[in-house]
């Protein structure tokens, strides 16, 4: 069966699996480079015609783009 693997910075929805656990891990996850513990810089961009926030998430230190992800404004 053909399985499809997600590239980690496409932009994907907002997903709540990262949220769960002791508040120092999650904070660890969301903030830091997963590389080298570098804290991320973040960027946003607002489609006000669809109500969408896309968050870019990159780390200054080793330079890679960390996440991409697109959230729903209510």
């Amino acid at each position: 069966m053909y399985e499809k693997t997600m590239d980690p910075t496409s932009p994907t929805q907002e997903e709540y699996k990262e949220c769960f656990g002791e508040t120092n891990e999650v904070m660890k996850r969301l903030l830091l480079c997963t590389l080298c513990g570098g804290h991320l810089h973040f960027n946003h961009m607002t489609d006000y015609k669809n109500n969408m926030v896309q968050e870019t998430a990159r780390c200054p230190d080793c330079g890679i783009r960390i996440r991409c992800r697109i959230h729903k404004m209510q």
